[in-house]
């Protein structure tokens, strides 16, 4: 091959690559416009059509804030909402290429940073030093629910995750419904890839799985986070990071096999047992308001969240950063392939788990 088209192909490729990044700015000025639109109504945008805020009434959270406090449980309460656990689940999914067993995913789900002053350091004392394949972020950010964001101290602790926690392939965020879109940048700043209805494929030893992130669907639904779940291929493993579970539905028709989640805190204050008072989950998805689930072929993982919110309290209900080992069931895993050895991960197998319809 000559200079002159070695010249003429290198100059190809860099056009080709301007050409992408031009569609990906203006993609994602598209994305702020919509979601800027969506931030400055009452209403809250859903799967199912706009629905009025879903929030706990003020006077019922105050009346609450006193009943603990005249009982005593308010203390018991804040140091539970403090006491931030690292929680290993190795699931066992049909269809994982044979290349991904083992394969480890940390999962940060509504850290509310700001929610309480000793609140970062309780979520990075429990995954400082870890080292993982890939962590997620499925939005949260911040303790507000509305407004423009202000609230730049969290971003030293997002920082500081970035640091503490070796991930191979890097750290991936979605936004959740308390999080504004001037957010955004600031994430991509820090090092976070932002998947807001975009995916991104995972290759090992030539195999991939395709990663898609919507942006979330609890208040500022759109018809391109139902679409952006259309890039999913036949026979090819697919890892849904959603805010909330509010699109299970459509990420099973569309064949993906992992959906992580969070939004409703597990209820955060739960009776004994651990049975949510409150979810502010859709009511198609309330069965899926918490722990692991099954919709049809669909697993999925509701997070109950590392941080707080409305009142920094917990009962029944501890936060969690979750750390996934994916494996594939024994009879489709080589017996002595080393990354069976699953250390004290609770193994999850496919069959028999609750919330499956």
């Amino acid at each position: 091959m000559t200079m002159h088209a070695l010249d003429a192909g290198r100059g190809m490729a860099a056009a080709r690559a301007a050409l992408a990044e031009a569609d990906e700015i203006a993609a994602h000025a598209a994305w702020a416009e919509r979601r800027g639109a969506l931030e400055r109504q009452r209403l809250r945008s859903t799967p199912e059509g706009f629905r009025r805020p879903a929030n706990t009434p003020r006077p019922a959270l105050a009346a609450f804030e006193l009943g603990l406090k005249l009982t005593g449980l308010w203390r018991r309460g804040l140091a539970n909402g403090l006491d931030v656990r690292l929680r290993t689940l190795a699931l066992e999914l049909p269809g994982l290429p044979a290349a991904f067993e083992g394969y480890r995913i940390l999962h940060v789900a509504d850290p509310h940073l700001d929610a309480a002053p000793a609140l970062p350091a309780a979520i990075l004392g429990c995954v400082a030093g870890l080292e993982v394949d890939l962590c997620v972020c499925t939005g949260d950010f911040r303790a507000a629910d509305r407004g423009p964001f202000t609230e730049t101290a969290i971003l030293e602790p997002l920082a500081e995750l970035r640091r503490s926690v070796r991930a191979a392939d890097g750290f991936l965020a979605t936004l959740g419904n308390h999080d504004c879109a001037e957010m955004a940048p600031e994430l991509a700043r820090l090092g976070y890839q932002l998947l807001l209805n975009r995916s991104r494929r995972l290759h090992r030893g030539g195999a991939g799985i395709l990663v898609t992130g919507v942006d979330d669907v609890h208040r500022f639904y759109t018809p391109a986070a139902a679409a952006a779940l259309g890039a999913l291929e036949p026979a090819t493993f697919g890892l849904a990071l959603v805010h909330s579970p509010d699109l299970a539905h459509r990420a099973a028709a569309a064949g993906y096999d992992l959906y992580l989640c969070g939004h409703s805190h597990g209820g955060q204050v739960c009776l004994p047992g651990g049975r949510p008072v409150v979810t502010h989950v859709g009511r198609p998805h309330r069965r899926l308001a918490s722990g692991l689930w099954r919709y049809r072929t669909l697993t999925g993982y509701t997070s109950p969240g590392a941080g707080l919110s409305s009142l920094p309290v917990r009962f029944n209900c501890p936060p969690e950063v979750t750390l996934f080992v994916l494996g594939r069931p024994a009879a489709e895993a080589p017996v002595d392939h080393p990354k069976r050895r699953r250390g004290g991960a609770e193994v999850v197998p496919l069959s028999g788990r609750p919330g499956t319809f």
